[in-house]
């Protein structure tokens, strides 16, 4: 421990000492330093952390699902639209969530 002087009083204070016991002088303020992170520098995942293959497979589940609902409610081929759009989305997800090889 060593004795500094206080910017304000010049009494003598310890350099470990926040406020200056003569004075009240804020001695000691340090900053938490900020860091930026460029999000660009990490991949898009969901708020649950889900690796993309699982992302992958639950899209494409539900995307059956939704297909073959249409297909029975629109009782056309045009039914599968819905689903391939979903299935399509789902795997641009996958695809911007895995990690590129540097």
């Amino acid at each position: 421990m060593t004795l500094i002087k206080c910017p304000e009083c010049n009494h003598e204070i310890s350099n470990k000492a926040n406020v200056c016991p003569n004075c009240g002088f804020v001695v000691n303020t340090k900053k938490p330093k900020m860091v930026r992170i460029d999000p660009r520098d990490r991949p898009i995942s969901s708020a649950a952390g889900l690796e993309p293959a699982v992302i992958f497979i639950m899209g494409s589940a539900i995307a059956v699902v939704i297909g073959l609902g249409a297909v029975v409610v629109f009782q056309s081929a045009w039914g599968l639209l819905p689903g391939f759009i979903i299935w399509m989305i789902t795997w641009y997800y996958s695809l911007k969530a895995t990690p590129s090889l540097k």
